[in-house]
């Protein structure tokens, strides 16, 4: 015989019970891959490779050792309960110097645990004590800990000379029926616990389209050679058309993907292409939430391993569809099938090919299907039979949505891995629904939202708004608190902190609301509505308005949120889910996107923009810039005193072309950014305590004001004639001394080169307040105290040069702290 394992004297030899690393089907060469018994050593044909030998030796311990862990029941295994969790364990002390002095030091054995919660991404640690319980026997309990907790904890044990062991004991996660996107239908649990079948699974196989194996495919950077990896094992097949959107957390899908090994990627477009494995393979290494790939990418890379998203899993494991041997008609294991059913759209794995340990593939019982409801926005896991081979407790039961810039993070769902919870794993005849929560991303403080969906719970603010602080309030003329709420009605809630909100339910694709003259604050559905989708009469041409720290004008509804329309008239304003109506740009804000802006910003990220311009270049009437009513007392919000956010002035002799601006905010100060871009016209800014002007600051070109005072509740705007100074200028600044923002009024008889730089009295620069070109004007400027890495100088007298063209001047200036 002249196999290379003869080749070998070697002296070890193991057993291997299947192909050993990655099979054949992966592209190792067949002599590379061990079966069998197998001599220990070089494994190709080269006869210098060097045996192995095995050696065997004993050691005899004369001295103290650590103790030993004999046993425990850990790992803890995932679960629901949220109470304490007995952890015991046999440890064994053992002193071979003098064996009357071995034993356990009870003060100084414990569990040491961290923990990690998912949700709000905290961290924390600690021990709890062990008890002796008899003999070699410890037992102590973990704390209980919230939903969505991972727990790691290892035992230590000390003996009575002071010799510690530390034993890992792994890591358990505390899951959860619900999280901040989705809720996982109660009923399938309880069914699993009484042994009762919750549903009568959707089965297509009479009446579904198939598959076949030769439409999957792997991505092409993955292909090595002509078997690895094999499609038919962990390929992709798609892009199959849902029939209708499906609309996940906003999101429009229209396309799926379907994975041999039990899963689903769904995407926009056809040509989006996904691949439903991690590096053309599949793994283990899968969970939720997980890695996350760039919004909407068309495959994962060579190296990521990543899985596409969205990602839906309902029996994630390693199924076997197709065999390359056999060719041309190699052997195909079970169907996999897809079927539209009008609201549904399905995709089952029928009698599915199982990947079993001897390497020997077979057509298992296992039947199962993911079911996508186009029309409530669930998804759906039934298993008709999970099949003898044991995988029902090695799957992988989730689901991934794509990234949502507001939420932070990718919604998901953890339902099942690897057996844990054991009240979620899958059983035959069971159907577990995950629904959808309205979940929207709120800004600490008052905020705009609404119901987007129907809630199963119910529409009362302890189910829907649970940490909303104080009332929640509807607007009828004015703000009336309410409790129940309900869709069509937007509502003004408060929260401590940014945070996602909502409650879990089925989707509201169509919704009509009464709506009267004037004002109306609306909800809206479960995806999102172009604004010029809305044909009602009584709102065409409208300006619709969210508030984000401050009102601003919006081309489409966001689910979720609450939205500001007046009403020429009484009626029905409707709104559908639609792929027919693209996002359009405001007519009305285009318009003034030449006009000076002035955008005021508080301490906390209130914001809003108000705009001045010339009445000639504007065509519409200026009450189409009409503000939404003032929000509730202590929400930011800044306007002119007419309501609106856009005024123009005029040249006619008499005319004032003076306003004034009210400010609501509780956190000062507050910056105004302009940018001035009316020619031969300047903006004076005056703050106003008690009805008298206290400060007049010309404005021209870019430029920041600060206002610190918080009296200061409201700003005088006039537009003057623009006067080109006569000569070039820096005025002392003002105050001074001054802590910490001081200003300077800077004079430009000319358009040039400028640079104006803070100095210390050493002669180094701090920091450069205005440089580059600019143009004929008065400017005003300011130093907040700080050099140029943002760090606060010290007290001490400074000095400010200013250079244009041959003018040179300085200022001194004093810094007191």
């Amino acid at each position: 015989d002249e196999g290379y394992e003869d080749l070998y004297p070697s002296r070890n030899w193991k057993f291997y019970e299947h192909d050993s690393g990655p099979s054949n089907c992966a592209g190792i060469p067949t002599e590379q891959v061990k079966r069998g018994w197998v001599a220990r050593g070089g494994f190709s044909s080269d006869t210098t490779d060097i045996a192995a030998y095995l050696f065997w030796f004993s050691v005899s311990t004369t001295d103290n050792v650590p103790p030993e862990l004999l046993s425990s029941n850990g790992p803890l295994p995932t679960t629901y309960s949220t109470d304490p969790r007995t952890v015991s364990a046999e440890i064994q002390d053992c002193d071979y110097s003098n064996p009357a002095e071995a034993g356990i030091d009870e003060s100084q054995t414990y569990i040491s645990y961290t923990t990690y919660n998912i949700l709000d991404k905290t961290e924390s640690s600690g021990t709890a004590p062990l008890a002796n319980i008899g003999g070699d026997t410890f037992e102590g309990d973990l704390p209980g800990f919230p939903a969505w907790t991972q727990v790691s904890y290892s035992i230590v044990a000390t003996d009575d000379k002071g010799l510690a062991s530390t034993f890992l004991q792994g890591t358990y996660l505390i899951a959860g029926t619900s999280n901040d996107y989705f809720a996982l239908e109660q009923g399938a649990l309880a069914s699993h616990a009484s042994g009762s079948s919750a549903c009568t699974p959707i089965y297509i196989r009479p009446t579904g389209t198939e598959i076949p194996s030769t439409a999957f495919f792997v991505p092409k950077d993955e292909i090595v050679s002509p078997t690895s990896p094999n499609a038919k094992d962990d390929g992709t097949a798609g892009p199959f058309a849902l029939g209708g959107p499906f609309y996940l957390f906003g999101e429009e899908y229209n396309y799926a993907w379907v994975g041999v090994n039990g899963a689903i990627a769904l995407s926009k477009t056809a040509t989006d292409t996904l691949n439903v494995n991690a590096n053309g393979f599949y793994t283990t290494g899968f969970n939720f939430p997980d890695n996350q790939l760039p919004p909407n990418d068309d495959q994962d890379s060579a190296d990521d391993g990543y899985y596409p998203a969205p990602f839906i899993a309902g029996f994630w494991n390693d199924l076997y569809y197709g065999d390359t041997a056999g060719s041309p008609n190699p052997p195909q294991w079970g169907h996999i099938l897809y079927e539209d059913m009008g609201c549904k759209f399905v995709v089952e794995w029928d009698t599915i090919g199982v990947f079993v340990q001897n390497g020997d593939n077979f057509i298992d019982y296992i039947t199962f299907n993911i079911v996508i409801d186009k029309c409530d926005g669930t998804i759906s896991y039934q298993y008709i039979d999970v099949g003898g081979a044991g995988l029902d407790t090695t799957a992988i039961i989730g689901v991934t949505a794509d990234t949502v810039a507001s939420f932070g993070d990718a919604p998901w769902m953890y339902v099942n891995r690897f057996n844990g919870p054991a009240e979620s794993t899958p059983d035959n005849g069971e159907c577990v629904v995950l629904y959808q929560s309205g979940t929207t991303a709120v800004n600490d403080k008052w905020n705009m939202v609404a119901v987007s969906n129907v809630p199963s719970a119910g529409y009362a603010v302890s189910n829907i708004y649970p940490t909303a602080v104080g009332q929640v309030f509807r607007y009828s003329g004015s703000y009336l608190p309410t409790d129940p709420l309900s869709n069509g009605p937007g509502f003004w809630a408060k929260f401590n902190g940014k945070q996602n909100v909502g409650a879990p339910g089925t989707m509201l694709t169509t919704l009509t609301v009464a709506a009267a003259i004037d004002w109306n604050l609306l909800g809206t559905i479960s995806c999102p509505v172009p604004t010029s989708s809305i044909d009602d009469a009584n709102v065409a041409g409208a300006s619709w308005f969210q508030y984000n720290n401050g009102y601003q004008a919006v081309t489409t509804l966001t689910p979720g949120k609450a939205h500001w329309v007046k009403a020429t008239s009484a009626g029905n304003v409707t709104m559908e889910c639609t792929t027919t109506a693209a996002a359009k740009v405001d007519q009305n804000y285009a318009q003034v996107s030449g006009f000076s802006k002035l955008t005021l910003r508080d301490y906390i990220g209130g914001e809003q923009t108000l705009y001045v311009g010339d009445a000639k270049s504007l065509n519409v009437s200026l009450d189409r810039y009409e503000l939404p009513p003032t929000p509730p007392t202590g929400a930011f919000d800044a306007r002119f005193t007419s309501n609106r956010n856009v005024e123009v002035y005029s040249d006619e002799a008499g005319t004032a072309n003076e306003y004034t601006i009210r400010i609501q905010s509780s956190s000062y100060p507050v910056v105004i950014q302009y940018n001035v871009t009316t020619k031969n016209k300047s903006l004076v800014v005056s703050e106003v305590v008690e009805g008298k002007s206290v400060t007049n600051t010309i404005i021209n070109g870019r430029g920041v004001i600060r206002i610190t005072n918080p009296s200061v509740s409201s700003l005088k705007l006039k537009v003057v004639d623009g006067l080109t100074p006569d000569k070039f200028a820096l005025s002392q600044n003002y105050p001074n001394p001054f802590n910490p923002v001081t200003r300077f009024a800077v004079d430009l008889a000319a358009t040039g080169e400028v640079d104006i730089a803070v100095y210390d009295i050493l002669g180094r620069k701090v920091a450069t307040l205005l440089t580059g070109q600019h143009d004929a004007g008065t400017y005003n400027i300011e130093w907040d105290g700080k050099d140029y890495q943002g760090i606060s100088s010290p007290s001490g007298m400074y000095f400010v040069r200013m250079n244009a063209g041959d003018f040179s001047e300085v200022r001194k200036i004093m810094l007191l702290k």
